[in-house]
């Protein structure tokens, strides 16, 4: 389902019963796709750039390019935590980067 599209950024979500997909294609000029990464690999810092952030860690790195990360929100109004495991394909050269973030599986944690 077309969640919103507008300056160049397309959101894109899917609900089942035991999950909640999201999907953003974006150009972003300015940035490049390394950067990006650094930020998902920064997993330590996340409490402190985003605020809605208490404790995060990353829980495996599988390879350079695939972590399994956990993330806390414990606000007045909700507690939330999960684990994810994401991945990338690297194209850094050619100027782009994808990325896949998922739900962790008990499969997923060697």
């Amino acid at each position: 389902t077309l969640s919103s599209e507008r300056d160049g950024t397309r959101v894109q979500y899917r609900r089942t019963d035991a999950a909640l997909a999201i999907k953003v294609d974006a150009l972003v000029d300015g940035v490049r796709p390394a950067d990006t990464l650094y930020v998902w690999r920064e997993t330590s810092a996340y409490n402190t750039w985003f605020p809605m952030v208490t404790a995060s860690a990353e829980l495996c790195e599988v390879s350079e390019a695939d972590s399994i990360l956990y993330i806390e929100m414990d606000q007045w109004f909700a507690y939330n935590d999960m684990a994810m495991r994401g991945w990338g394909c690297n194209c850094l050269k050619d100027g782009y980067l994808l990325m896949v973030v998922r739900p962790v599986t008990q499969a997923d944690v060697p």
